[in-house]
């Protein structure tokens, strides 16, 4: 794809001249990178303005394995192929990961889905906060040790 913009513009001796601009543009599809998985993406402004009471329309976020023994990314991947979704992102260490979707889905659907994958061992809704338009991502209760002493 190439994007291109004509116009007119001014030279350090002349103004009115007119020029076109083409940038070549690849698009790549959703996909998490290559190797390890350290982050989550953050949502976009329309992904976030989509959002139905504050819950992102194209995303889940899965757990696979245990705190003990977190799942693998291949894992996360064969339980989004099952779905037709891809991994977006992760925290491997943990075996969280974010599954997206390249339009808004039944969510409800696709978490009985997951649910039903050996390897995931919990589905959760990706929300925004809408104070703050930050990503909030939930994380299962028996991965939260925030407030342990």
């Amino acid at each position: 794809m190439t994007l291109t913009a004509d116009g007119t513009s001014c030279t350090t001796t002349e103004c009115g001249r007119s020029f076109s601009l083409r940038v070549p543009v690849t698009v790549l599809p959703i996909a998490a990178p290559p190797g390890a998985l350290e982050t989550l993406t953050q949502p976009s402004p329309d992904r976030l303005a989509e959002a139905s009471e504050g819950d992102l329309t194209d995303e889940l976020i899965i757990t696979v394995g245990s705190p003990e023994d977190p799942g693998t990314r291949a894992q996360a991947e064969a339980a989004a192929s099952a779905v037709e979704a891809v991994v977006a992102g992760g925290l491997e260490e943990s075996g969280i990961y974010q599954l997206r979707w390249t339009s808004p889905q039944d969510l409800a659907t696709r978490k009985s889905a997951l649910e039903a994958q050996g390897a995931v061992t919990s589905v959760s809704d990706s929300t925004i906060e809408a104070a703050s338009e930050a990503a909030a991502y939930p994380v299962a209760e028996e991965f939260d040790h925030e407030n342990e002493t």
